[in-house]
Order: C-alpha cells, then structure tokens, then sequence
C-alpha cells in the first residue's frame, strides 16, 4: 500500500511530497519472538515448526533475524544451537564419545 501526504499551496510554504510504501512484515519477523522463546525452552527447530506452523527452514530464518536484529552472533546450525542450550550436540554421547 502507498501512500502519500503534503501541504496546500494555500499553507505559505512550499509544498512537500512524502511517499511511504507500508508493507507487511516478513514471516520470520512476525514469529521471530516466539520461536526464540520456544528455542529458549530447549525444543528442536522440528518442533518449534510444529508448534508455530510454520516449516523447519523459516524457524531458522526466524531465529536467526531473531539474533541479528539485536546485534547478537546467531547459532550457525541446529546441532550449534542445541550446544549452547546445554544439550549435547547430535551424534556424541554425554561421555564425549560418538
């Protein structure tokens, strides 16, 4: 949607055109706050997606706007996100072990 604001000529001052182009918000903005908290609680992007409705793919889209529009590094990879919740990275054992 478009629209556009300015003054009368009949104001006394020149007149000025603003245009401002109003757009929905991009999916992975709109649930990026709720996957982080889902993300947060330690469930996997599987099932994050179930939750939200919403594919694997755009729940890490999600956290990943998440982090970036905040300045912070976001988790390269499920298997890093699941390390820095605590869990143990997929495919080692608690021991250190594969």
């Amino acid at each position: 949607m478009r629209t556009a604001c300015g003054l009368s000529e009949n104001s006394g001052t020149d007149a000025v055109t603003v245009e401002l182009e109003i757009r929905e918000p991009p999916v992975r903005e709109l649930i990026a706050d709720e996957v982080k908290a889902l993300w947060d609680e330690g469930l996997k992007y599987t099932e994050i997606a179930e939750r939200v409705g919403w594919n694997r793919n755009i729940v890490a889209d999600a956290l990943t706007y998440w982090h970036e529009s905040r300045g912070l590094p976001a988790p390269s990879c499920p298997r890093t996100a699941r390390h820095f919740l605590g869990g143990v990275p997929y495919g080692y054992r608690r021991d250190g072990w594969r």
